[in-house]
């Protein structure tokens, strides 16, 4: 039966042809915040497929890629996933919107050999995807607010490489004994990404500001991404001062205007959609667009105007 049904998932990945679309705190600080959501457990079902993986090794890959996907889950302990499927390609990573015969993911990494942070990297993108129910609006001729799943997703991306290496290098997670040092090589690939110019804000400029100047291109190009890269780094220290945030990822995309609306009430669905212990985060996310709070006064609307839906 799992011999027939991986033949079965390997018949559909090769005929899916799926379609491409196209410092926060420092390491010393990262390492210390390691230590408030241990991670325990398989967290879903991950198998890597065979392919093209390079010289690295299926179990290899796979146990890392376990391993990734636990920094995010040990935050949905309610939370049920069907089993993932990891196959190489030679495009652009993607979570692919075809399921398998039993309701399997399918995720794509063009990572090869043994660059474990660039694998990390891109697992940790597409995984939140899945945890934000990508697949809800993923086949919608109009998806207004995709550009925001994407800086999520680079978020995550991020948020784990740094969780990840930390906690490696303290010893506690990481796949084998000899890969503890590893850590070290995540934490700088973190840090040369977060180190690259167009991930910061011009001189003097307020991020809602920006925002503003940028919604419009966001709105029509959700892959811009030097533009979403940008925008992770704004909500990076948020969801690394307050990593329990990351459940409310469950709550995106579930509304039906969700793709094609304008972005404040894509934020306003989400922020009703979460449970009100949760909200919190959210919250701040909202306010940090500029928008008001659903339910909540707004001191940039009584002084500046509340900005206008996008």
């Amino acid at each position: 039966m799992v011999a027939a049904g991986m033949l079965c998932a390997l018949s559909m990945l090769a005929q899916a042809g799926e379609k491409e679309s196209i410092l926060g705190i420092a390491e010393g600080e990262a390492l210390k915040r390691a230590t408030l959501a241990p991670s325990a457990g398989a967290p879903v079902s991950i198998r890597v497929l065979p392919g093209d993986w390079g010289d690295a090794d299926r179990e290899d890959v796979e146990n890392l890629l376990r391993s990734v996907a636990r920094e995010l889950w040990v935050y949905f302990p309610g939370r049920t996933l069907n089993s993932i499927l990891v196959a190489p390609t030679e495009r652009h990573p993607i979570a692919g919107y075809s399921k398998g015969p039993e309701g399997e993911y399918f995720v794509y990494l063009s990572a090869k050999g043994r660059h474990w942070s660039q694998y990390a990297y891109q697992f940790a993108h597409e995984f939140a995807h899945i945890l934000s129910n990508y697949e809800r609006h993923g086949r919608s001729q109009v998806r207004r607010n995709q550009w925001f799943d994407e800086s999520l997703c680079e978020t995550a991306s991020l948020f784990t490489l740094r969780r990840l290496g930390a906690s490696w290098l303290k010893g506690d997670m990481a796949p084998y004994p000899h890969w503890k040092t590893y850590g070290a090589a995540m934490q700088t690939y973190v840090r040369d990404l977060l180190a690259q110019p167009h991930r910061a804000l011009p001189p003097k400029s307020a991020f809602a500001d920006w925002y503003q100047g940028n919604a419009d291109q966001l709105d029509r190009n959700p892959y811009m991404r030097e533009r979403d890269e940008l925008v992770a780094g704004m909500l990076l220290p948020l969801f690394e001062e307050h990593p329990e945030a990351w459940s409310t990822l469950a709550y995106l995309n579930l509304g039906e205007t969700d793709a094609a609306g304008p972005f404040q009430s894509y934020l306003a669905n989400w922020h009703r959609n979460t449970p009100e212990a949760q909200r919190p985060l959210v919250a701040k996310i909202i306010e940090l667009f500029g928008f008001p709070v659903p339910g909540q006064a707004s001191l940039r609307n009584a002084d500046t105007g509340t900005p206008q839906a996008r």
